[in-house]
């Protein structure tokens, strides 16, 4: 009998995972540094004050 030589999906999938990280640009710590500043800021605010950093901050990205 002839064995094949096939690859195995994960050989796929790690290929495609090196591809990846080879730029120098991480979003998911991007997004995990913004959240956690964005966290500190509005800590120990009410609700109201909440709101009112939050439409303020939507303003300004118009």
């Amino acid at each position: 009998m002839k064995t094949l030589n096939r690859k195995k999906k994960t050989d796929k999938v790690v290929a495609s995972n090196k591809h990846a990280h080879s730029s120098g640009f991480n979003a998911v710590k991007m997004m995990r540094d913004i959240r956690n500043k964005i966290s500190a800021e509005t800590q120990e605010m009410s609700y109201e004050q909440l709101m009112k950093y939050i439409s303020k901050k939507l303003k300004v990205g118009k």
